[in-house]
């Protein structure tokens, strides 16, 4: 479609608490500016809009709004005097300015799409040290327990700043109803974009989550001590408290597209899940929260 492509390196997850070699989808990167130059072009290639090699007809075709065109050509002269090679850098240049000056609903009345935030999906695999199941025994309390504290962990992290602007998360029991898990989506906050793209560069996420784990030890420790169920139980001596530090504890993905957005939003419910990724059938899983709508 003529927009940015992103292309991510083979990674190796933790799926279902075994390592996998998972080639990611190579995504689009989502651009209002090179959608407008497509949208309003009759003719187009399927790659770089500015230097069509094999024009066909464009069947979304719009003429542009005569400020938008002016905006754009003002853009084009700009690119030809400055002679930037980088397509990457000079769109996203361009469509900074772009939104800043119409405002988003202007562009995407034209483009005649919904708003698309760049987001992000994580994944959270704890080493929970779980012991398999034993038939006749029940493991109800130990799963609410793991429940109820991965749960806490993701809110605290979620709700701690204005990173993200919404989100949609589950809570999972794994193929074998032991392994407890995670998966997030969350959009970027359009208004801290800058510094949420370096938090999300430099590792911070598993930092942050990191520190919402160690939290949540701390207040678990305390409630215990105020039930009376041991004494004060110092963090470093907390069965769990490595429970994030593992390499492939926290794996994150960005989401550049509304496609790719779409089929991680749709993993999250287990009836969607490819039979590959299905969890065991669980009375308390998988428990999904939607601050998405």
């Amino acid at each position: 479609m003529g927009i940015v492509m992103w292309i991510p390196k083979t990674n190796v997850v933790l799926d279902e608490g075994k390592l996998k070699s998972v080639p990611e989808v190579n995504m689009n990167s989502y651009n209002c500016y090179t959608l407008v130059l497509r949208k309003s072009s009759e003719y187009v290639w399927s790659g770089d809009p500015y230097h069509p090699l094999e024009e066909v007809r464009n069947n979304e075709y719009k003429p542009m709004p005569e400020s938008l065109q002016a905006f754009v050509d003002k853009c084009k002269k700009y690119d030809l005097e400055n002679q930037c090679a980088d397509i990457v850098k000079r769109c996203l240049f361009h469509e900074k300015h772009m939104i800043e000056q119409f405002g988003d609903k202007f562009i995407y009345d034209y483009l005649g799409v919904k708003p698309f935030r760049r987001s992000i999906m994580i994944n959270i695999s704890p080493d929970w040290k779980i012991m398999n199941n034993i038939p006749g025994i029940d493991y109800s309390g130990r799963d609410k327990l793991y429940r109820d504290f991965l749960y806490r962990v993701i809110e605290m992290y979620l709700t701690s700043c204005h990173r993200w602007s919404r989100w949609k998360y589950v809570i999972e029991c794994g193929s074998d109803g032991t392994f407890i898990h995670a998966h997030i989506v969350a959009e970027i906050n359009k208004d801290h974009y800058k510094s949420v793209m370096t938090h999300i560069k430099k590792g911070n996420i598993n930092q942050e989550l990191r520190k919402s784990w160690n939290r949540a030890i701390k207040i678990d420790c305390k409630e215990k001590e105020q039930k009376g169920i041991f004494g004060p139980c110092p963090i470093e001596e907390h069965c769990w408290v490595n429970g994030l530090k593992g390499k492939w504890a926290v794996k994150t993905t960005l989401i550049n597209n509304s496609d790719i957005l779409k089929d991680k939003l749709n993993y999250l419910h287990e009836e969607l899940k490819p039979d590959s990724h299905k969890n065991a059938s669980h009375p308390m899983y998988p428990l999904i929260v939607d601050n998405w709508d």
